[in-house]
């Protein structure tokens, strides 16, 4: 297992940041090498499950099946990431965006365990696969940053 961290300082109340986080179409603009969004299904507790593809250095594509698992109403939103290619999923990432308010903003903390369940080269790829999410939500940062600047 592999973990990430991240914070940053967003120009928004936390309710914003909140309701764009937790709305699936959000995450086109967030993230834009999304490709494909399909099957948005609305859960029982606030949140959403979702498929989608991105293109991975223009080489492949990698699909990933997304169900928030968790929500606090403007606090907390958890997000469980299986990843794979042609139907497998070889990769687990649970996320944890933390939102506090902080003087008219907010205060986003990003925290992400990876886990790869491919045997004997696992610990390579969970190597791997931080760097791609860290670019990831490097991206993410960013975006939310311009768009709520």
């Amino acid at each position: 297992m592999v973990k990430l961290k991240k914070v940053a300082t967003i120009n928004a109340s936390v309710e914003e940041v909140y309701g764009y986080l937790n709305n699936p179409d959000s995450w086109k603009e967030l993230y834009p090498r999304i490709t494909k969004m399909w099957d948005v299904q609305s859960l029982s507790n606030g949140g959403y499950s979702y498929n989608w593809m991105f293109s991975m250095a223009g080489l492949m594509n990698i699909n990933v099946a997304t169900e928030n698992t968790g929500l606090v109403n403007n606090q907390r939103l958890d997000y469980k990431n299986m990843c794979g290619l042609k139907g497998r999923k070889y990769t687990e990432v649970n996320e944890t965006f933390t939102l506090e308010p902080a003087d008219g903003k907010t205060k986003l903390s990003y925290n992400a365990e990876y886990n790869v369940h491919i045997p004997v080269v696992g610990r390579i790829f969970e190597l791997m696969f931080v760097n791609m999410y860290e670019i990831k939500i490097n991206i993410c940062l960013a975006n939310l940053k311009k768009r709520f600047a």
